[in-house]
């Protein structure tokens, strides 16, 4: 079974540029998080868009390459928005990221797995502006390449998707303190956001969090 909660703030903007679209029934799950940058109507497109690939048998990563071929119509800014795109079916987890909308993949309370991160500076990035910068590799000729995992779910697992405003102010281990005293997913994310508006005070950037676990119980 799967627990699953979210949130989403337009904090200190004139708009949320976040968007999400989250489709689950039973043991199975399919989420879109979109980060529009300055484009809300962008990130809200893109997350529709996404989803219904999904529902309509797409993959995570063909779904993030349909979006960046063009063969989702998002305009100008087709390959310059961070996304990260999960397909959960029973205990068999695909993603698909691109920039700095971040999975992470929790087991026996310790992080697994992490999606990579195309934005600039990586050294620096938690605090940095330029965290929603997305770069490529000079062989990729100019273009970010999406980024795939697969993850095989044990009970007790969990999936925290997330945007850039959200993992600036958590810490990895914060993440992990408040995974092992949660009850279920909505609490873990209280957890968190506690966290988070302590350091944030609520201002700056807008913020979206996914928060899922998974049990193998009938």
């Amino acid at each position: 079974m799967l627990d699953f909660a979210s949130y989403t703030s337009k904090v200190g903007q004139s708009d949320n540029y976040d968007a999400f679209c989250c489709e689950k029934t039973g043991d199975a799950l399919m989420l879109a998080l979109c980060d529009g940058g300055t484009d809300a109507l962008a990130a809200q497109r893109c997350a529709q868009s996404i989803s219904e690939k999904l529902l309509s048998g797409n993959t995570p990563l063909s779904a993030i390459c349909e979006l960046m071929n063009g063969v989702i119509d998002m305009g100008p800014r087709t390959i310059t928005i961070p996304v990260c795109v999960v397909d959960i079916h029973g205990d068999a987890c695909q993603w698909a990221n691109l920039g700095n909308v971040r999975l992470y993949h929790f087991s026996s309370g310790k992080i697994g797995q992490v999606s990579v991160d195309d934005t600039a500076d990586i050294a620096g990035i938690r605090m940095s502006p330029a965290r929603s910068v997305l770069t490529a590799p000079p062989e990729d000729n100019g273009v970010p390449v999406p980024h795939v995992g697969r993850i095989t779910l044990e009970a007790g697992d969990a999936i925290l998707v997330c945007s850039g405003d959200f993992w600036k102010y958590v810490f990895e281990t914060e993440m992990e303190i408040d995974l092992l005293k949660a009850e279920d997913a909505g609490h873990w994310l209280d957890q968190m956001l506690v966290r988070l508006m302590s350091r944030s005070h609520m201002e700056g950037g807008h913020l979206t969090a996914c928060a899922i676990q998974y049990t193998n119980d009938l």
